[in-house]
């Protein structure tokens, strides 16, 4: 089967790149497990998961799936079981990262976020959105002035991911506005408290205008568990210090219990709301997250691949489509399921070849602007 390409890179390929250079901690714990170099690794299995449950997206749509097929029924699980939680690190590192760098710089950080985070990655996004509009007018795919418009806020899309990179924007807006040293608030607490309602309302509002879009708003409150973790490092590392197996049975149990009780309901097909919405999912993810930060205490994943794929996430995530989508409408549809492997490896060498150019085309700063203009 075509498709068993992707059984080896998710079940075979993943799992060796993961035990390669991993190290385990039998006596103790490891106390930098929040270091960058981690946090990358965790952030390019994550990024690993996307670009191949993407890939696997357009050409699966090119063939039959046969659903009753060993490795689909597995593919199929682990849509099912993991989904979005692919991108919920994503978020953890966001919070914990930008609250990371409040830490160090102080209130400098905050006045220059709006010019050297906000605006910086959005600029850096409106390239890429240029880019997918360069391959939509190529491909006479049908574009309106106003949704080129909303695309380059990340509204909406041309082809590329836009969610991510919008509810990224809004979450980054929140936490200017919550820990700006203008606010009347200025404990720690009381600021992480604000960003947490903010998220909420933002949860809200999302859940609103973008109603049967869930994945936009099912995980937003993972952002500031992740800026909590970093205020409260390091009596968090003592207290998993002392208590760290009833800390990782306590989390795995009620994550099982989480899956268990909407497996149960589907089993006994009672009607419930979608189980990726809402709170469900955003206690699933928090849930994830915290396991995921246990887990590290104890092993250590150093593959260099992973570690890279983690560090350049903004390109590999924002330009993994023009590959995926530019091959597929020039090769065609047929092509593309015949030759699974060749467009793999296509689609995989020209993402790669994009994130390592990115680094001659990214925006890396802007200049600086003061109250008189200059």
């Amino acid at each position: 089967m075509r498709i068993g390409y992707f059984f080896i890179m998710w079940y075979v390929l993943l799992p060796a790149l993961c035990l390669w250079g991993a190290k385990l901690k039998r006596n103790g714990y490891f106390r930098d497990n929040l270091d960058r170099d981690q946090c990358n690794a965790i952030k390019g299995i994550s990024i690993y998961l996307v670009l191949t449950g993407h890939m696997l997206g357009y050409i699966t749509g090119c063939g039959q799936w046969n659903p009753y097929l060993f490795q689909n029924r597995l593919f199929s699980f682990i849509g099912s079981f993991i989904g979005q939680l692919m991108v919920v690190m994503f978020m953890f590192y966001t919070g914990f990262g930008i609250m990371e760098s409040l830490k160090r710089k102080g209130d400098e950080y905050i006045h220059a976020f709006p010019r050297k985070r906000i605006l910086k990655v959005l600029l850096n996004f409106d390239i890429a959105v240029l880019a997918y509009l360069v391959l939509s007018l190529a491909l006479c795919a049908r574009v309106t002035a106003g949704k080129v418009a909303l695309s380059l806020v990340g509204w909406e899309s041309l082809g590329n991911s836009n969610w991510y990179i919008c509810v990224i924007l809004l979450c980054y807006v929140l936490f200017w506005l919550a820990f700006h040293p203008a606010m009347p608030w200025k404990r720690r607490e009381v600021q992480l408290a604000v960003f947490s309602i903010l998220i909420v309302a933002l949860a809200i509002v999302l859940s609103i205008t973008r109603a049967d879009k869930e994945w936009w708003w099912n995980k937003l409150m993972v952002v500031p568990f992740g800026a909590g973790v970093s205020i409260y490092r390091e009596r968090l590392k003592d207290f998993a210090d002392r208590h760290y197996r009833s800390m990782i049975c306590c989390v795995l149990l009620l994550l099982g219990l989480h899956y268990a009780f909407f497996l149960a309901l589907r089993f006994l097909r009672i009607p419930w709301p979608n189980p990726d919405c809402g709170v469900a999912f955003n206690i699933r993810s928090l849930l994830f997250a915290m396991a995921v930060v246990l887990a590290t205490r104890k092993v250590k994943i150093q593959n260099p691949a992973l570690i890279w794929l983690g560090a350049n996430l903004f390109p590999l995530y924002i330009y993994q489509r023009i590959p995926m989508w530019g091959f597929k409408a020039v090769l065609g549809a047929d092509f593309v399921y015949d030759h699974v492997l060749l467009y793999s490896v296509m689609c995989i060498v020209a993402t790669i070849a994009i994130a390592w150019l990115y680094r001659f085309f990214e925006i890396r700063d802007l200049p600086h602007w003061s109250n008189n203009g200059r």
